[in-house]
């Protein structure tokens, strides 16, 4: 079986295949937490994300606490009060200096007290000065590098664990603003102290940084070691992905999965290619430790490099190890050809029940061609909820914006309503149904006749010629044209026999 599978795949190559993986699958929910380790090495100066500054404001209750004394009661406490007193003293003075709370903000003045009243001890003290640096309070230009100081400073100091903040975002955001200033070296060493305090957060960083060779040394091996390091957990989207295949990803496809990325940095084709060779060669090693998700990737990879044979091999062992995405795609390429039908329906029936929200439609229309109408129904049903998506109101998509996946299972769940197969009889709902279809087709030829027209935008990423978008959208047009003469067709019978 695996034979043959290998061979249809092969033939099967001749039509064209994306690259991309889908993005509900599980390779590409990893592929999307590894990206931003590879984003920000392109970040340019004065393109940093907290560029703009985000207004940092302390609570009534403090305030009022602040403004309890004035400003001179405060110094007399600082000068004669015990050695509490004169801390709570300090304290207050600082934060009324870097808020401007009861007298002229002075960042300097602010700081100096709060610094001091940090340095003995005061945890509170310490995460004020660090909150200062990093949101750029006052006139302070924003400085996670020297804000991480007094955050950690601040954790130390606070035994009672008062303070909740997230220490490994600080260090990220640290990192951040030296490969900003193209401080590649000390984002690599800011890396390195957090990964080293527990905060795995930054391993993917320094993944990416020794694939580069920026800031450290280029090396593969020492990429492999910071891969290790990686929380699998934090990849996955959801505990059940992270169940069945976290054990199975290896740092080989953690390493490809950004070497791949970082290849994008090279405008120079040869070395691209070159980078994606090596990619290539990680993949490898992933598929020899069984790694499902390696493998999977590593039939994109092997599609675009036109190695058909070897991405038809590595997708059945993807599929063979519970993959849903590779399962679906076997199944589909098997039934696109119709080639073993009784195999693509069990990778159809696999995929479906491990979550694939792709298969519930095609799963739910094999049920449905089979005679399986009841089992039909509850996937069919699974497959309109899916795809009513984001954008929707009253569980139904926008007008103009259904899927043609969402228009097929609609269809067949009336279909099954109406005829009573799998459900009790119900033609009013199979009405109800139809006209919400005809409805949303009507709304899908009105933006295709946008999209038709001469004057609309041309998208030259997408097609070649203005006149190639028009006939590709105007094919469009005519089968959604098609399709709501079938749909009216399909109202008048029903409401003919119900009559």
């Amino acid at each position: 079986m695996n034979k043959l599978i290998i061979t249809v795949l092969s033939i099967f190559s001749l039509q064209s295949y994306a690259a991309v993986m889908p993005a509900d699958s599980v390779a590409k929910q990893i592929q999307d937490s590894l990206n931003h380790s590879v984003w920000v090495l392109s970040w340019n100066e004065g393109e940093w994300i907290d560029s703009i500054k985000i207004p940092v404001v302390i609570s009534e209750e403090i305030k009022d606490k602040l403004l309890s004394k004035t400003i001179a009661e405060w110094r007399n406490i600082l000068s004669n009060g015990n050695d509490e007193e004169a801390q709570e003293a300090r304290s207050a003075l600082g934060v009324s200096y870097l808020f401007g709370v009861g007298t002229e903000q002075s960042e300097e003045f602010g700081l100096s007290y709060l610094k001091t009243a940090a340095n003995k001890g005061r945890s509170s003290s310490a995460l004020y000065i660090a909150i200062a640096y990093a949101s750029g309070i006052g006139n302070l230009t924003e400085d996670y590098v020297k804000a991480i100081k007094w955050y950690t400073l601040a954790e130390e100091l606070d035994e009672e664990d008062i303070f909740s903040f997230d220490l490994g975002g600080i260090y990220l955001k640290a990192a951040e603003q030296a490969t900003t200033r193209k401080d590649y070296r000390q984002a690599a060493d800011i890396h390195k102290e957090a990964l080293a305090s527990g905060h795995k957060q930054s391993a993917p960083y320094l993944v990416a940084l020794h694939l580069t060779g920026l800031g450290v040394e280029k090396n593969v091996s020492k990429a492999l070691e910071y891969a290790k390091q990686v929380d699998i957990k934090a990849l996955f989207d959801n505990d059940d992905d992270y169940n069945k295949f976290g054990d199975k990803l290896s740092p080989e496809t953690i390493v490809a999965l950004i070497k791949m990325n970082t290849s994008a940095r090279h405008s120079d084709v040869y070395k691209r290619s070159g980078e994606y060779h090596q990619a290539r060669l990680m993949l490898s090693e992933a598929v020899n430790k069984n790694d499902p998700i390696g493998a999977y990737v590593a039939h994109k990879v092997a599609y675009q490099t036109k190695d058909f044979g070897y991405a038809a091999h590595v997708l059945n062992i993807a599929a063979e190890a519970g993959l849903p995405a590779a399962q679906y795609e076997v199944a589909d390429t098997l039934a696109r050809i119709n080639i073993e039908p009784e195999y693509s329906f069990k990778m159809f029936k696999k995929a479906a029940e491990n979550g694939y929200s792709k298969a519930f439609l095609r799963y739910g229309s094999e049920l449905y061609n089979r005679g399986k109408h009841s089992d039909s129904l509850s996937w069919m049903d699974k497959a309109s909820k899916y795809e009513v998506g984001k954008h929707s109101a009253n569980g139904k998509p926008y007008i103009g914006v259904a899927t043609d996946e969402y228009i097929k299972s609609v269809e067949l769940l009336a279909k099954l309503y109406f005829n009573g197969e799998g459900v009790e009889h119900n033609k009013d709902k199979a009405l109800e149904l139809v006209d919400e279809l005809i409805k949303q087709v009507n709304g899908r030829i009105s933006m295709k006749k946008i999209q038709v027209s001469p004057d609309s935008r041309w998208r030259p990423n997408n097609f070649n010629s203005r006149d190639e978008q028009i006939q590709h959208y105007n094919n469009q047009l005519n089968g959604y044209m098609s399709k709501f003469t079938e749909l009216v067709n399909l109202k008048r019978m029903m409401m003919d026999i119900k009559q």
